[in-house]
């Protein structure tokens, strides 16, 4: 298992704060990270992905968190915003340190049922896929480095043009690593794509139909590093300024 650079910071918070929370995209690792964190550990590891845990959790939000044993891993917690609430109150009874690590594949703190509710009580850690640096296990300092008094020597590995084209077209996500070839890639990009809008867009936001995200997210994707246009996007999709707004919005909180 490769490792992730985000894991001392992690540790760090869970030594000072009561609530840890680790948000990133759907597949860059939280899961993983934690499970392997939470190793001959005393946590209680629950995710919301499962349909039975979350009718409970849904149901009684505080009789749910009083129930369950400390310390407590919750997985996809962004299912549950009215968990935040009772977890407060937990945490204001008892502020030990680590008592709660919580993993979102939705950002929590853009959603509006958790507000400031854990201000103070809660460490954040942003987790994105794998880098080129965690890809090859050599952690660089480089922004550091060029802000020192001498500027250092720097080494760097020689790049074919294949093996560039390959690091652009695989990315960083932890699944894609494993695949021989860019069809496998295309495969797996078409289904989480298809995961995000058929699952993740109509539960964050309550949308009947997604037909409009496809066309939004090639148009988006042709102006990547561009300026974001919010008027000439409006036309080129026929949607009004407000709801275009809002799609963003969405994306933004499933970290796109």
């Amino acid at each position: 298992m490769l490792k992730r650079f985000i894991e001392d910071e992690i540790k760090a918070y869970l030594k000072i704060m009561p609530v840890v929370l680790i948000t990133g995209a759907r597949q860059t690792g939280k899961t993983t990270l934690i499970e392997e964190l939470a190793k001959n550990s005393n946590y209680t590891f629950v995710t919301f992905d499962d349909d039975l845990a979350l009718s409970s959790a849904l149901r009684d939000p505080s009789g749910w968190i009083e129930s369950m044993p400390k310390p407590l891993i919750i997985d996809e917690v962004q299912r549950v915003p009215e968990i935040f609430l009772p977890i407060k109150k937990d945490v204001d009874q008892n502020r030990k340190p680590g008592r709660y690590i919580l993993t979102g594949s939705a950002n929590p703190m853009l959603l509006p049922k958790l507000g400031d509710s854990l201000a103070g009580r809660m460490g954040i850690v942003n987790m994105f896929p794998f880098s080129q640096s965690e890809l090859h296990q050599k952690q660089e300092k480089f922004i550091e480095n060029i802000f020192e008094d001498e500027m250092p020597n720097f080494s760097f590995n020689k790049l074919n043009i294949q093996d560039f084209h390959k690091m652009l077209l695989f990315g960083g996500f932890p699944p894609v690593q494993l695949f021989q070839n860019t069809d496998d890639v295309k495969r797996w990009i078409g289904s989480y794509l298809k995961t995000i809008m058929q699952r993740d867009v109509r539960n964050i936001a309550n949308i009947a139909t997604v037909h409009e995200f496809p066309r939004l997210f090639k148009l988006l994707a042709t102006r990547s590093s561009m300026l974001l246009n919010k008027s000439e996007i409006s036309r080129s999709l026929g949607l009004v300024n407000m709801t275009l707004k809002r799609y963003l919005h969405i994306l933004e909180t499933l970290f796109f």
